[in-house]
């Protein structure tokens, strides 16, 4: 996608994506010809997923939207549980968020330093030390794999009745006893009962907070009947996430409408106003603006045709530069646009010559070839014979056709020459074309006049920009009402 001018209008054909050379309102225009299933079907998909995205950004933007305005410290979805402590901090809670469960319990045992909780299908053994002598700080270490899984907690029996967020920091880096990096094998011993109570018994276990780390509290509490653990974001989180939810629904919009842009596979449209020398590209929103670009200044006199080999090229000047203005390549490479193209633009004969060409004929300079040292040089020079043959069945032997230039075996320039001269005589073998033959500088020399003026050969600029493929019209109007 492009919304700054590019530096010359551009239409690319195929078998896929033909044109047609029309004249409509006192317009010469080339027109795209039919619809294209497939890029139709191409263009749907993309537009379906940029539809997809656009929906999902603009929801989320405006429920955060609307959640950031409402001024609850905990709105929408964060507010089905809200802790507010004396210090005014707010901690809300969220299903959707951290680690939460509430397993319920089939029955509790315990042992010295040990408990087990056994559930529906399955069972957790834990073991549990104090880090201080008043038990305001414990760890518990669950059995995982054979290896205890510690946490530390802060027990809801060493806090104020008014306790505040404070009393939930760390004030100290508390260390692990030897036994969280130990396996758990000695729990296999161990006998539990149902004698004694759960030491932690519906009470409140807090994850201590740590400075610079207060965005989560969690919450673990063990009752008879359930194991439970909440996690809570405090408010400033919860505004930063609403934050960041809006953000993230901008880049998708962005990203959206991008995609819905691509979606356009409508195929450029060039309007020629040969009367006001202007040159005019209409294509909806993909790679043009939306309403397509003008040029002026173009110098329709200058138009001229390129055949390559496998396909043909159109050139007209715009403010005095040669620029490429279509290629059209398909199995013919392009012929079916040769007459078109010369009424549609009233090109001169002299005004159609072909690539690498000396007055219109063909050079070993269209060949990829650094040294003619080797008949597989002269392959390439037979093969392209070939190509130019409408029946390969009437084509010469190789041998017939090194005999027939004279040559052996190919060894140098001279030899590559000679075959490319008796090769275009063997596909215009009709008298009206002059004889060749090769003078000392190894340049195509011709015996008598050819209807051919000398045009010194442009490069052709290169696109890998591909045409989109749905049908296009030219009703709508660009900046300059045209």
């Amino acid at each position: 996608m492009r919304f700054t001018e590019p530096h010359a209008p551009f239409v690319d054909t195929s078998d896929q994506l033909t044109y047609v050379a029309v004249e409509e309102n006192n317009f010469r225009a080339l027109k795209a010809d039919g619809i294209y299933i497939p890029s139709l079907l191409v263009g749907l998909a993309i537009a379906l997923v940029g539809l997809i995205l656009f929906t999902v950004s603009m929801v989320m933007m405006v429920t955060n939207f609307s959640m950031q305005s409402s001024g609850e410290a905990c709105p929408g979805p964060y507010g089905e549980e809200i802790l507010e402590f004396r210090d005014g901090v707010v901690y809300c809670k969220a299903d959707d968020w951290g680690y939460n469960y509430d397993e319920q319990i089939e029955s509790i045992e315990t042992a010295d330093n040990h408990f087990k909780l056994t559930f529906d299908s399955y069972e957790e053994v834990y073991r549990w030390e104090s880090l201080r002598s008043d038990s305001s700080v414990v760890v518990l270490g669950m059995v995982v794999d054979d290896w205890y899984q510690c946490e530390i907690y802060i027990t809801e029996r060493s806090l104020p009745d008014d306790f505040t967020s404070y009393h939930l920091y760390s004030k100290s880096d508390h260390q692990y006893p030897y036994w969280c990096s130990d396996t758990s094998s000695d729990t296999q011993d161990i006998e539990f009962t149902n004698d004694e109570t759960h030491p932690f018994l519906n009470e409140k276990l807090y994850v201590p907070i740590y400075n610079g780390y207060d965005e989560e509290l969690i919450i673990v509490e063990i009752t008879n009947t359930s194991s439970e653990r909440n996690s809570y974001l405090s408010s400033d989180f919860v505004e930063t996430i609403i934050l960041e939810e809006i953000i993230l629904g901008g880049i998708l919009l962005v990203v959206s409408s991008v995609i819905l842009l691509k979606a356009d596979y409508r195929r450029p449209i060039l309007k020629f106003d040969v009367e006001n020398n202007r040159l005019l590209m209409r294509r909806s929103v993909n790679s043009t603006r939306w309403g397509g670009w003008s040029w002026n200044n173009v110098d329709y006199t200058t138009s001229r045709l390129v055949k390559e080999r496998h396909f043909m090229s159109l050139f007209i000047q715009i403010n005095g530069d040669d620029r490429l203005i279509a290629r059209f390549d398909d199995d013919d490479g392009g012929i079916r646009y040769l007459e078109p193209l010369k009424a549609l633009l009233e090109i001169e004969d002299n005004r159609v010559v072909t690539s690498h060409s000396y007055h219109g004929y063909p050079t070993l300079r269209m060949f990829d070839v650094m040294s003619w040292d080797s008949d597989n040089d002269g392959l390439l020079i037979y093969e392209w014979y070939l190509d130019q043959l409408d029946d390969r069945g009437s084509a010469v032997t190789r041998e017939e056709f090194y005999h027939g230039a004279g040559v052996d075996s190919l060894s140098n320039y001279s030899d590559a020459q000679r075959l490319l001269n008796h090769a275009i005589e063997l596909i215009e073998s009709d008298d009206e074309h002059p004889t060749l033959s090769v003078n000392e500088t190894q340049v195509v020399d011709y015996m008598q006049e050819t209807k051919i003026d000398a045009i010194d050969p442009h490069s052709e600029e290169q696109t890998d920009k591909v045409a989109g493929q749905l049908d296009a019209f030219w009703t709508s109007s660009d900046s300059e009402n045209n």
